[in-house]
């Protein structure tokens, strides 16, 4: 009996070199996937064992030649966690290559027995193993399609964003390049203008020299035109008091006329003082009979007046008035005063709200108000403003006007008691 030992050592090591195969083809899958390979391979490996043993046993009852055993399959992936490429390729690679025939040796058929079920029910097993390794495949492909769909679809969705987050950041950047550059344009204009700015500043400071310069030239011309006026008021203030002591002096009171009027109807054509005529022509009526007694004639050049007063004739003509208005004389004289009198000086009440002075500061004003005092001023005249001469020659003209025009009103119809009424208040005391 020693061929039987030879048929079954054979025979396990046919199976095991298909085993070996089958496990050489399984491809390269993770740590999970290898467990899952090993466990599979291990719960598969008594089984297998046992048939080879049945078969063995077979074969020492039976001689007849043995067909070949396909290889066995790959052992079915426990969790759907490994990828799906590897499991098919690993399904197609033991489905598609088919186990090589081992050619038995010489004398191994005779050898051999025959076992016709043992291998239609390893080839059902087999079948049944592929049949549920294709469903698990198809399952795996399935939920690989689906898991790849979704993913797809994630990416899509992850893809727009991006891209819309791209062209959303090249906007931004485009708007700060387009800042930038209008910056960049300001800070060019900003330069620009600060140099035109210091150019005109360096024009206004040079004109502001000349104008300094000007302002001089222009006090040393007005220190000029105001000694020259000085000079000239001073010449003037001097002829016309030479004229006034020359020409219009009352020969009653030997002082400047004040109002002056004539005698009427007279050849010599003298003038007076309102108020001396007056006082001169009341002081010849007669105290007994209220009239004039006597001829009367000029007090300067004593030419005979013509007696033509009436006093019993009422109403009483104008013509016979003897007083007449010098108009020409007075003209002349107010002239002269008002040359002695000088410009009219300004109150501080009325400088302050005076129009020159609102759009002026305080040191402008102080400085047109200081211009004005300490400039010189001429000598003291007495004709100027609050001069004892002025006054008292404006209070006489005021007064001898005012007496004339009282006997020009009360003229035509006057008596004897108002003409003495009139002599005593022209001859009071003022």
């Amino acid at each position: 009996m020693p061929s039987v030992p030879r048929s079954r050592a054979s025979t396990s090591r046919k199976v095991r070199a298909r085993v070996g195969r089958g496990r050489a083809l399984k491809p390269t899958v993770g740590k999970d996937d290898v467990s899952d390979v090993e466990e599979s391979a291990t719960e598969g490996a008594p089984t297998r064992a046992t048939k080879t043993r049945k078969i063995s046993d077979d074969v020492s009852e039976d001689t007849t030649p043995t067909q070949p055993i396909s290889a066995p399959p790959a052992p079915r992936r426990s969790s759907r966690r490994s990828e799906p490429a590897n499991t098919v390729a690993a399904a197609s690679s033991s489905t598609s290559t088919p186990a090589r025939k081992s050619r038995p040796p010489a004398g191994a058929w005779r050898r051999s027995v025959a076992a016709p079920n043992v291998t239609t029910t390893v080839d059902k097993g087999e079948e049944k193993a592929l049949q549920k390794e294709k469903r698990s495949l198809r399952r795996d492909r399935q939920v690989f399609e689906q898991e790849s769909q979704r993913r797809r679809a994630e990416l899509n969705k992850r893809e727009t964003k991006v891209e819309k987050l791209d062209s959303q950041v090249k906007n931004k950047l485009a708007a700060v390049k387009e800042k930038e550059h209008d910056a960049l344009k300001h800070e060019t204009e900003c330069k620009k203008w600060e140099q035109t700015l210091k150019k005109r500043e360096a024009e206004f400071a040079q004109r502001e020299a000349g104008l300094e310069e000007r302002a001089k030239v222009l006090q040393k011309k007005e220190q000029d035109i105001g000694d020259r006026t000085l000079s000239v008021s001073i010449s003037r203030s001097d002829e016309a008091i030479n004229e006034l002591d020359a020409k219009w002096k009352c020969a009653l009171c030997f002082d400047v006329m004040a109002c002056p009027y004539s005698l009427s109807p007279a050849q010599c054509g003298h003038t007076y003082c309102a108020v001396c005529i007056l006082a001169w022509y009341l002081s010849k009526l007669c105290n007994t009979c209220g009239d004039w007694c006597d001829h009367l004639d000029c007090p300067m050049c004593r030419t005979l007046l013509p007696c033509s007063i009436e006093l019993d004739e009422q109403p009483r003509q104008m013509y016979t008035l003897p007083f007449t208005p010098a108009r020409a004389a007075d003209e002349r004289i107010t002239q002269l005063v008002d040359i002695l009198c000088g410009p009219e000086p300004e109150s501080p009440s009325k400088a302050s709200s005076s129009k020159r002075g609102k759009g002026k500061g305080k040191e402008k004003q102080a400085a047109s108000t200081g211009d004005s005092h300490t400039g010189p001023s001429p000598p003291s005249t007495g004709w100027e403003y609050g001069g004892t001469l002025r006054e008292e020659w404006q209070a006489r003209s005021s007064r001898g006007r005012t007496e004339m025009r009282d006997l020009i009103a009360l003229w035509p119809k006057i008596t004897t008691v108002q003409l003495k009424a009139l002599r005593d208040r022209v001859y009071a005391p003022t």
